[in-house]
């Protein structure tokens, strides 16, 4: 399976960089699902041993 998402995420760097094509998730996409991520670590001591 991590080969095939390897592949397609290189596939669509590949186009964003060189063809134009936009990446299916915007930087501000990426930003907001770690502010949330941190957000619920937070909140939840049980994940601490998540970096």
């Amino acid at each position: 399976m991590w080969e095939h998402v390897e592949i397609e995420l290189v596939q669509r760097l590949y186009d964003a960089l060189r063809n134009g094509i936009p990446f299916p998730v915007t930087s501000s996409d990426a930003l907001e699902v770690l502010r949330i991520t941190e957000i619920v670590k937070k909140q939840n001591p049980q994940f601490n041993w998540i970096g």
